[in-house]
């Protein structure tokens, strides 16, 4: 047995010894009931009327007619046994965490660093959120078919037939058709043809793109662009129909854009400090002080800027903190859709350019920095395999204890009250479910609590709309 199958066993292990828990688990109030316990189109099953419903409307603001069939086979063999789907949910990011490991392989031709990169999307607690939450299956799906996509891609850089393109078309189709997150799948073959694919530079010792390269590029992608363009406005389209941009007609531009750097900051500390993550992060009533704003955006500018100074060497880099920030641009505030200011499950994702960009990073620092001080490379390769496996196994516990408070309703909402200040929606979930529960008591006191943080946001933004008088 090769590292490549080594590695690849490790990770279906893995994710399934960290998952396994979840069969015990719970439907949660929060859309799970819509998605799947009351969901009409799921009884329809997999018939006519099932089908034409699930492609000629929107699910819940959102048109995913992929995950929309995957639901419906799963009632049909599981019926409303959350076992069934949130099973499936683990199946599928389990797959997903190895074909990332073999597509990287395949890319840079290092298993070590692809390994870690995929353990980290495999183990990290910022991705429980959408394994655990039943309804997010529009996330690993779309992850599934994001990375089909890639390999589909690979395949035509490789061999560039009409056969070959059709195939990374169908996958990309397959991945908006799962959730509009894959909007941004040409962008990230773009940043793959620069590293590792070295498809752009006409002079290997150049470290930027040659223009005429790049614009071929870009043309090779503008079918796949226009697919996910036109998935961009059917989704904006749908959520505009719910009503989803409402709330945003409330928040002023300074507020938008504090809550933008917030939540890249919030990323990005979550990313290698994983705590106090919850199912719903409110846009808080009291924006940051325009000097936290300020010094929080030049260091994020700071950070672009370094990763384009070091792309000469270290191209790792700059194609990593691209891919996290790029990928995040449809959800992270610049069309405000709802009401939470962020959320771990917009990160599944985007958290592989972070990924990458640590896993090689630390590798080069290592054989530049310390390699030399020890006896040998292959000593200081064993040290370094350690404590990537010491870590990884870090965030597996981290990913159990997170995992723990996804069981029911009760306590994935009494997490949130915990780790969140003035959370109404956690606050009223969580008095829904103690309702449900017969403790009527508690449930009223939580719901008083939602309704004075409401009026107090109200308040605030009355305030704001007459001037702070």
């Amino acid at each position: 047995m090769g590292t490549r199958e080594i590695i690849a066993g490790l990770l279906m292990v893995s994710v399934f010894a960290v998952y396994f828990p979840i069969h015990d688990h719970a439907f949660v109030g929060y859309d799970d009931v819509p998605y799947i316990v009351e969901n009409p189109t799921l009884r329809d099953g997999l018939s006519a009327s099932g089908l034409w419903r699930t492609f000629s409307q929107p699910e819940h603001a959102n048109w995913i007619p992929l995950t929309s069939l995957s639901l419906q086979l799963n009632y049909s063999v599981h019926g409303l046994s959350p076992a069934g789907y949130l099973l499936t949910n683990v199946a599928l990011h389990a797959i997903t965490s190895v074909l990332l490991f073999l597509l990287l392989r395949s890319l840079t031709g290092s298993s070590w660093r692809s390994g870690f990169v995929a353990g980290v999307f495999a183990l990290h607690p910022l991705h429980v959120e959408s394994v655990a939450w039943a309804s997010q299956r529009k996330d690993v799906l779309c992850a599934f078919f994001f990375v089909l996509s890639l390999f589909a891609y690979w395949r035509f850089v490789q061999r560039r037939t009409l056969s070959n393109y059709a195939l990374l078309v169908w996958c990309l189709v397959a991945a908006l058709l799962s959730k509009p997150m894959a909007v941004t799948l040409p962008f990230v073959m773009l940043l793959l043809d620069y590293w590792p694919l070295g498809r752009l530079q006409g002079d290997p010792a150049k470290a930027w793109p040659d223009a005429r390269i790049l614009a071929g590029a870009v043309v090779e992608k503008l079918p796949l662009m226009v697919l996910a363009a036109f998935a961009a406005v059917v989704a904006f389209y749908a959520q505009g129909e719910a009503g989803n941009f409402s709330y945003a007609s409330d928040l002023s531009f300074e507020t938008r854009l504090s809550n933008i750097v917030g939540a890249y900051v919030a990323y990005l500390a979550d990313s290698f400090w994983p705590s106090g993550l919850a199912i719903f992060y409110p846009i808080p009533i009291d924006p940051p002080a325009r000097w936290w704003v300020a010094g929080a955006s030049m260091w994020l500018l700071a950070l672009t800027a370094l990763a384009f100074r070091c792309a000469a060497r270290r191209p790792y880099l700059v194609v990593g903190w691209l891919w996290f920030v790029g990928m995040l641009v449809p959800v992270v505030g610049l069309v405000q859709v709802g009401m939470q200011a962020r959320a771990d499950r917009y990160m599944y994702l985007p958290l592989v350019g972070i990924a990458i960009a640590f896993s090689w990073g630390a590798v080069d620092l290592y054989r530049s920095r310390f390699a030399s001080r020890l006896a040998s490379w292959r000593y200081g390769r064993s040290t370094g395999m350690t404590l990537a496996a010491i870590a990884l196994m870090a965030l597996g516990v981290c990913s159990s204890r997170q995992l723990a408070h996804w069981r029911d309703s009760i306590a994935l909402f009494t997490r949130a009250v915990a780790v969140t200040r003035d959370n109404h929606l956690a606050h009223y979930n969580l008095g829904t479910a103690l309702g449900q529960a017969g403790r009527i008591e508690e449930a009223l006191a939580q719901q008083e609590v939602a309704q004075q943080i409401m009026l107090r946001a109200e308040l605030a933004r009355q305030k704001k709309r007459s001037g702070g008088s």
